[in-house]
C-alpha cells in the first residue's frame, strides 16, 4: 500500500505545464509561482484498483483541507517540492478516518520549459522531460507520459496558489 503511495507522490512530482500567452482561447500564464494539487481526475470507467484507491485516498484527505505536495517554480529556474504523500498513514479507522500526514518532503530542483516540454533536473543530476499543459492557472498532465504509462487512466491536476 505504501509503494503505491509513494509511486503517487512521484506521479505528481512530475505533474506540471504550461505555454506561451494568447489573446485568443483560453488564457495561458506562466509556471512561475506555487501550485497545489487539488485533484486527481480518472477516465470515465476506469476500473483499475491502484488509480481508485488513490483517489479516494485523495479525495478523503483534501476533505479534511491536507496539503499534500506543493510545487515553486521560482524565476531563477529553481524548484521546489514539498510533499507528504510518501507519510500518509494507512493505518486508519473508520470512526478516525485518515489522519493528514505531518511530515514533508522537501526537494529542490532546476526547471526548464521550451514549450509544452518540462525539464526537472534533480539533485542528483538526473534529468526527466514531461509533456505538459497550463491553462488559465490550472495545470494538467495525463499520466500517459508519466512513469512508462504506470498510471494511464488519470490525469492529475494542479491550482496556483
Amino acid at each position: 500500500m505504501k509503494s503505491k503511495i509513494n509511486l503517487l507522490a512521484v506521479f505528481t512530482f512530475l505533474i506540471l505545464s504550461c505555454s506561451s500567452d494568447k489573446e485568443d482561447g483560453p488564457r495561458t500564464s506562466s509556471i512561475v509561482g506555487s501550485w497545489e494539487f487539488s485533484s486527481l481526475e480518472l477516465d470515465e470507467g476506469t476500473t483499475d484498483t491502484d488509480l481508485l484507491l488513490a483517489e479516494a485516498y485523495f479525495i478523503i484527505l483534501k476533505g479534511q483541507d491536507c496539503e499534500l505536495v506543493t510545487f515553486t517554480f521560482n524565476d531563477d529556474n529553481t524548484l521546489i517540492a514539498e510533499s507528504s504523500l510518501g507519510n500518509v498513514s494507512t493505518d486508519f479507522s473508520l470512526e478516525g478516518g485518515i489522519p493528514c500526514p505531518t511530515d514533508t518532503e522537501i526537494e529542490t530542483a532546476i526547471w526548464s520549459l521550451e514549450g509544452d516540454q518540462l525539464t526537472i533536473v534533480d539533485a542528483e543530476g538526473l534529468s526527466e522531460t514531461f509533456t505538459i499543459t497550463l491553462v488559465n492557472d490550472e495545470l494538467t498532465v495525463p499520466s500517459e507520459s508519466l512513469s512508462g504509462g504506470t498510471y494511464t487512466g488519470a490525469s492529475a491536476v494542479f491550482t496556483r496558489k
